[in-house]
């Protein structure tokens, strides 16, 4: 996802990552790879529209299971703090 050179392709695989997070197969996937090993190359994407799509599913992931996404959060509590 990340190695795309067209932001197109970024949001639109994260699109189709939002479309799997009701998905418990997909579940492993989208907390251990995704949220754990790409947050932050993708928070750091330097265009805003790819940016402003990993916060929507960023919520939607954690929104499906909040104690697991409060002790992610606590794990990416530095990242986030350094983007503002």
């Amino acid at each position: 996802m990340e190695q795309s050179e067209r932001w197109e392709d970024r949001i639109g695989a994260m699109a189709g990552a939002k479309c799997l997070v009701k998905s418990q197969f997909a579940q492993g996937y989208l907390w251990e790879h995704l949220l754990l090993e790409k947050f932050s190359v993708l928070t750091t994407d330097a265009e805003y529209k790819v940016r402003t799509q990993v916060g929507f599913l960023l919520k939607a992931i954690m929104s499906e299971d909040k104690a697991r996404a409060l002790s992610l959060v606590n794990k990416m509590m530095a990242h986030l703090v350094s983007l503002v």
